[in-house]
């Protein structure tokens, strides 16, 4: 931690700026996971679910309460 403090402390390093975006989605998704509300039944169930429109699209998350199913167009 010393060296790593050094290293930053005289610019020999810094955070890649994707690196930083990157660990944030990672927490965000963290702590979107550990929120829970508890159902009609009172069964805890998660309160954010991630979802994709497709293949290229990333992650979202939605709140199980706003969120509206989707329908397959087949």
């Amino acid at each position: 931690m010393k060296v790593a403090a050094w290293a930053v402390k005289n610019n020999l390093w810094e955070q890649q700026p994707i690196n930083a975006m990157r660990q944030l989605a990672r927490e965000l998704s963290r702590a979107a996971k550990q929120v829970y509300i508890h159902d009609e039944n009172g069964k805890k169930v998660r309160k954010y679910h991630a979802f994709r429109l497709g293949d290229q699209q990333p992650m979202l998350w939605a709140d199980i309460e706003t969120i509206k199913p989707r329908v397959n167009a087949s």
